[in-house]
């Protein structure tokens, strides 16, 4: 808890906790070394705060005191040229996101004492080679050494009550859940040991070793996104008697075949059709996909998973079929030479970051019916310069579409839009040019349809006139 408002220290921000500490909360220097200082006129550094490094690029090297228990959520997120971190032994927690994409840290030793690793907390850094855990640690999160390319071996204290290492790779200490196998390893195929019932979240995320895995008739539950970004990983084998997944081609999906799990990025093909009858596309199911170049989704499929399609740099067109009444996040993330969506009138929701960087996409129709457009659903789409909403569409996100790089506006986009939506509210506030569209006038129902006729390659269509049509 904070009892005051931040205060500075040199190039320090901090806050006073309830018991008197202090919590650094922000650096505002420019320093390649940081000493964090252990007293702050006269009070303990006992945490380092949320964010309080974050996109610190001038650090290549931290020492944080002894009395420091806490490292926060975000708290050196994409420091990238951070080399060395000394963590004293006092420290118990590192939060979540804590070192992400620290892309040059390339040793840290893990202090005698932690008790908990956060979600993503050394996700993606690229030079870590080499990780120990001590004999206390109690709680590792999801990701934490997920798409850390260069790591080779997890080392688990024998004394550790809660993980163990088998071969470099860590798994709980009952051997029920397989937490990370080391991206660098380089091995050609892997066999999850046999007892195993649950592959956590992205446990081989960009393996780029790895052409084949095995998982055994024990297996349970597979977390979301466990083989992301594994660019040879060319086939997904289940054994036979597992009564809950099944591999089709190398392609995993659970036993009924009603959801497609995951598309190894490593297969050659060029375009992929989904199991006609298939109802779902789990989350990151073809992320990193980089051969891909079209999906065929049958009128079966009603849902997509967040990152569904993410980093899938060489899909240039897909439709999404009418049945598909919902969408996550982030699905069409950096697919770069994507030009043209569509998307069906069955949807309500565009979701955050869902065409995040889909710089060639030159052309979208959003439907009547989309009443929410989520922050930054089209951010950094730079070749597209104009943008038609639907009166439907009551709520528009933050930077949803326009910008790019930060908080710079596309030049010469364009909003078309409706009188008193909220498309014309969002050019308004964010000093876009826009034109308003005539209202559509609201017609009567068409009645009487009815199949006329039918042809080898064509359907007629008869159906009773509507007076109100002009």
């Amino acid at each position: 808890a904070v009892c005051a408002g931040a205060e500075t220290y040199g190039d320090f921000e901090y806050d006073v906790l309830d018991d008197g500490t202090v919590e650094i909360t922000d650096y505002n220097g420019s320093a390649e070394k940081v000493d964090i200082p252990e007293k702050i006129d006269g009070r303990s550094v006992t945490g380092i705060g949320y964010s309080a490094f974050e996109y610190c690029s001038n650090i290549t090297s931290v020492t944080i005191p002894n009395g420091v228990t806490s490292i926060g959520n975000h708290a050196f997120f994409e420091c990238e040229y951070l080399k060395s971190i000394t963590i004293p032994n006092g420290v118990t927690s590192i939060g979540d996101y804590a070192f992400f994409e620290c892309i040059n840290l390339t040793s840290v030793e893990i202090p005698d004492g932690l008790i908990i690793i956060g979600f993503s907390a050394f996700n993606g850094c690229a030079s870590l080679k080499s990780i120990a855990l001590p004999g206390s640690a109690v709680s590792i999160g999801s990701y934490a050494f997920s798409s850390c390319t260069s790591l080779t071996e997890i080392k688990v204290s024998t004394e550790n009550s809660n993980y163990v290492s088998i071969n470099g790779v860590l798994y709980n200490r009952d051997k029920t859940i397989i937490k990370c196998y080391p991206a660098g390893k380089e091995e050609k195929a892997y066999e999850i040991i046999d007892g195993v019932t649950s592959i956590d979240y992205g446990a081989f995320n960009n393996c780029t070793s790895l052409t084949s895995i095995n998982i055994p008739n024990s297996v349970a539950d597979i977390r979301d996104n466990p083989f992301g970004n594994c660019a040879s990983l060319t086939e997904i084998k289940v054994a036979s008697e597992n009564p809950n997944y099944v591999s089709v081609n190398g392609v995993l999906y659970n036993k009924d075949k009603t959801t497609i799990i995951c598309y190894p990025a490593g297969k050659e093909e060029k375009n992929y059709t989904i199991i006609d009858g298939a109802t779902s596309i789990a989350n990151s199911a073809f992320c990193g996909c980089e051969d891909l170049t079209s999906v065929s989704i049958p009128d079966s499929v009603t849902s997509i998973g967040n990152g569904a399609f993410s980093g899938c740099i060489n899909l240039t067109y897909i439709t999404i079929p009418d049945s598909v009444t919902s969408i996550g996040y982030w699905v069409f993330m950096s697919c770069t030479n994507l030009k043209s969506i569509t998307i069906p009138g069955s949807l309500t929701i565009i979701g955050r970051m869902d065409f995040y960087y889909c710089t060639s996409l030159t052309n979208v129709t959003i439907p009547d019916g989309v009443t929410e457009i989520e922050n930054l659903a089209f951010y950094s789409c730079t070749s597209l310069t104009s943008i038609t909403i639907p009166a439907s569409v009551k709520t528009i996100g933050n930077e949803a579409f326009g910008y790019y790089n930060g908080e710079k506006k596309l030049d010469n986009f364009k909003i078309y839009c409706y009188s008193g939506t909220a498309g014309e509210q969002y050019a308004k506030d964010n000093g876009f040019a826009y034109e308003l569209l005539a209202d559509k006038p609201t017609l009567a129902k068409v009645t009487g349809v009815k199949l006329g006729g039918r042809a080898a390659d064509a359907l007629r269509v008869n159906w009773n006139k509507d007076v109100n049509a002009s």
